[in-house]
This record gives structure tokens, sequence and C-alpha cells, in this order.
């Protein structure tokens, strides 16, 4: 049996995007109606995000998904290292890897092939986890965008290395 996620109310709010006086006022009319602990304090579950949300909870496992990029077509044996680095790193954490995705172009275009596809399949609520090596590798501008963008719709984006500079010869 696995345990229910609970949000306070301004864990609630801040997924999504509203202030805690309006989760408070939608309580009280019955627009969105809170549970209460023991003591009073309001609690919401993921399935009354969903909801908020207006989202099917999707009942089908949801997949790891691992994202790697290279710039341009030269350094694809730098991808395939890339795409090692992140499947031992899976492997590590006890992650199975559902589905491998890989671009080649510069993290300023956001129109590439793979990161559209990853794009969706998360705010369609089909990938739980999304790892990447490096921040740039996802994007090269606004990565905590992303991280809140796709966090209401149950992806965490697990980055292995938190430095800012990487290159090739790292992974």
């Amino acid at each position: 049996m696995s345990a229910v996620k609970l949000y306070t109310i301004r864990e609630f709010a801040e997924q999504l995007g509203v202030s805690v006086s309006t989760l408070r006022a939608w309580d009280r009319s019955g627009k969105l109606v809170a549970l209460r602990t023991p003591t009073g304090k309001r609690r919401y579950t993921e399935e009354m995000l969903y909801r908020a949300l207006g989202l099917k909870r999707r009942q089908e496992p949801r997949k790891v998904v691992l994202y790697a990029r290279v710039s341009s077509p030269g350094q694809k044996p730098d991808l395939e290292n890339q795409l090692a680095y992140l499947k031992e790193f899976a492997a590590g954490k006890g992650l199975t890897v559902d589905e491998v995705i890989a671009d080649v172009g510069s993290a300023l275009n956001y129109r590439r092939k793979g990161f559209l596809k990853l794009c969706g399949m998360v705010l369609r609520g089909e990938v739980r986890a999304a790892v990447v090596a490096y921040k740039d590798r996802l994007v090269r501008f606004g990565f905590e965008f992303f991280e809140e963008l796709f966090a209401p719709f149950g992806c965490e984006l697990l980055v292995v290395n938190r430095a800012e500079e990487a290159s090739p010869a790292q992974w």
C-alpha cells in the first residue's frame, strides 16, 4: 500500500499558482473542499491537485525517461557517453528506464524533436521522472521554469550533476 502525499495549504497553492487566501475562499465556497487534520489544518491530496488542474490521473505506470543532447553531429560519440552515464545513474538509483530520448541541436532551440516529445509526454502526465546529465542538456536558459512547469504534472527533473559548467570529457 502506498502512502498518500498530503500537501499543506502553502504547498498546494504553489502547485496551483494561486494564493493561500484563494484556497481558503474555495474551501469556504465548496469549490475545492480541503481535508482537515484533527487540529483543523487544511490538507490536499495529489488527486485534488489533478482535479484542480483539470487533468485525469493516469492509472498506468508512469515512465522514467532519460534525455540526452549534444550541440552538433560531430559530438555524436559524446552523446553515446552521455547516454551510458545516464543509464548508469538510473541503475544506481534503482530506476527502471522506460524510454531514452536523444537530440542533436542547440540548447537555445526549443523546437528540437526530442525536447518537444519529452515536453508533450510530461504535459500528458506520462512521465514521473526525466533524467538529464546537466541542466544545460535540457535547455541553456530557464531550467528552473521547466522544473516548475513539470512539477504539477507529477514529473521530477533529475539532474545527475548540478555543476554549472560541463564538458563532454566529464561524461
